[in-house]
């Protein structure tokens, strides 16, 4: 399984996704904005990206608002 965060500085979300990561002890590389990756390069790839953290785990872009939910559905298989 690929887990790829795209996060922000100073991006409290971001601070909790990474958190979940850590502490469930789940392999993921974490691309910040401005960083890693250029804010152009990032909406070209994402258009549609309104809020961070962007996880995509293994090319599904996982709903910001749903992300908790999901990553934990996505994530049943992964041994922790």
């Amino acid at each position: 399984m690929k887990i790829v965060m795209y996060s922000l500085d100073g991006c409290g979300h971001c601070d909790v996704a990474r958190s979940y990561f850590i502490e469930n002890n789940v392999e993921y590389t974490e691309l910040k904005v401005d960083r890693d990756i250029s804010i152009d390069d990032f909406l070209d790839q994402f258009p549609e990206q309104t809020g961070f953290p962007h996880i995509v785990i293994d090319g599904k872009m996982v709903d910001q608002y749903k992300e908790h939910i999901e990553m934990n559905t996505m994530l049943k298989g992964v041994s922790l």
